[in-house]
């Protein structure tokens, strides 16, 4: 049984490498999610605190996601920081995971996850694959690839580098920056 408290990377790894089907995962504890609006209900999944943010389980039949959330996600001002007066900007999730995108894309596919898009707050990644019935070879190798990748990315230190004011004002001439309108500002 895990207990719910903040784990670190590798401890992320070596929960992961049991795999993730339903017989590995049944331990996790339970976690509230933020809710995405003042009245909405706070689901709970299956998942664990890191030291950076948490990691969430969704299973629906033999259909499983794994998603990874930052506990801190400032936005930043880029018109602000460039001094051009742009009303764009950006949240610290949205560049931790363009970053590791890049970094765990190999190692994420070839185990057999698939990448999922979208805009969720906090979120750094969310994978999704179809387990096969009493594969548990399947479920091990997708949990290593995952728990690899976190470690490798380094979420902490690369959460700090894409904070850094140097790092976000060279961001001005990088073509694929994800972008969002700052709030109550004219474009």
């Amino acid at each position: 049984m895990y207990l719910d408290r903040a784990y670190s990377d590798d401890d992320v790894r070596k929960i992961l490498a049991t795999g993730i089907a339903p017989n590995a995962t049944s331990e996790w504890p339970w976690l509230t999610t933020p809710a995405a609006g003042a009245d909405a209900l706070s689901p709970r999944r299956r998942g664990f605190r890191t030291v950076w943010g948490r990691i969430t389980l969704e299973t629906f039949e033999s259909d499983i996601s794994l998603a990874g959330y930052l506990a801190e996600d400032p936005f930043f001002d880029l018109g602000l920081l460039w001094g051009n007066g742009a009303a764009v900007g950006t949240n610290l999730s949205d560049l931790v995971c363009m970053h590791f995108v890049r970094i765990a894309d190999l190692t994420i596919s070839a185990a057999g996850w698939h990448w999922e898009e979208g805009d969720e707050a906090g979120r750094i990644f969310r994978v999704y694959a179809t387990l096969r019935k009493s594969d548990d070879g399947q479920s091990r190798r997708l949990g290593r690839a995952i728990g690899s990748a976190l470690l490798r990315a380094g979420i902490p230190e690369l959460a700090e580098a894409c904070s850094h004011t140097d790092y976000l004002a060279a961001l001005r001439d990088f073509a694929e920056l994800p972008t969002r309108p700052c709030p109550n500002q004219a474009g």
